[in-house]
This record gives structure tokens, sequence and C-alpha cells, in this order.
């Protein structure tokens, strides 16, 4: 099945904003995001996959993968996944990074533990 893969500009945010004390150690983080003017309601499940190019030199700040795990959803939110479109990254109802794309490939869906 191909998904839609969407390379992001992820800021995570401080914990004093609601962020996480550590950022996750990757290379693989399973979230749920939802996309900028949309309710917290309307998150769907994430996987997010470090990349070796970081784009800032703030710690916060980093490239990676996004992808959409097989789901009904796919269709609907492949359609929204845009370059230049905005997602907050979420644990439960806690939002922890926000993000922007910057391109999207399309890439056969491995589980995100698969080698």
């Amino acid at each position: 099945m191909l998904t839609p893969v969407a390379r992001m500009l992820i800021r995570w945010l401080k914990p004093t904003d609601g962020g996480r004390k550590q950022l996750p150690p990757g290379p693989i983080y399973a979230a749920t995001a939802y996309f900028s003017g949309d309710p917290l309601e309307s998150m769907f499940s994430v996987v997010l996959r470090w990349t070796d190019s970081y784009v800032s030199n703030h710690a916060d700040e980093m490239t990676l993968d996004l992808s959409l795990p097989p789901s009904d959803l796919v269709p609907e939110l492949a359609h929204r996944l845009v370059p230049e479109a905005q997602l907050f990254i979420t644990e439960g109802a806690r939002t922890v990074a926000e993000g922007k794309v910057l391109s999207v490939r399309s890439e056969h869906w491995l589980p995100p533990f698969a080698n």
C-alpha cells in the first residue's frame, strides 16, 4: 500500500509551553497529530522517523519524516498533507511539537520497526 510520507520541519515545545521534558530519542516515534485549524478531536496516528539532516542549530528544531499508518483516514489526510501545511504533534491531549510540511512523497508502508 502506498502512503504519503511528509518531510517535516518540527519544532518541539519547551516544557514550560506544555512540551516534553526530553525529546524522544528516535529514530522512530509514534504519536498523534492534527492539522492547524482543526479541533483536537480530529487527531490521527502518525509515525515520525528521524532523518540524518538537521536544518537548525537549535536542538528543539529538526527535520523528520512523518508517515501515516494504514487506516480508512489515509485518503482524506493525504489530500491535506501538502507543502506548507501546519500540524501539531500530540501525546494524548497535550501538544508537544508543531510542524510544517516541507515536501511529500509516496512510499510503500512498512511497519515502524521493520528492518
